[in-house]
């Protein structure tokens, strides 16, 4: 008999509100998850882009390259 299984969801999950995301995750995953993230809808879904004007503006730094985030080049 094979062990179950987990599911541990990390980051955001496509939805526009907290409930449509787990929603998406139960449907998806129920029996899987242990805990349930709310997704990180709405304006949280661009965290990243506070860090990174953040750091942009910072003296220290210098900007090696502009780019629009799409990628890692």
């Amino acid at each position: 008999m094979m062990a179950a299984r987990h599911a541990h969801l990390v980051g955001s999950i496509p939805g526009d509100t907290p409930r449509e995301a787990m929603q998406l995750a139960m449907t998806t995953l129920g029996p899987q998850l242990r805990s349930l993230p709310d997704g990180e809808t709405g304006e949280r879904r661009n965290w990243i882009i506070s860090i990174i004007e953040s750091l942009r503006a910072h003296p220290d730094l210098e900007l090696a390259k502009e780019g629009d985030g799409s990628d890692y080049d």
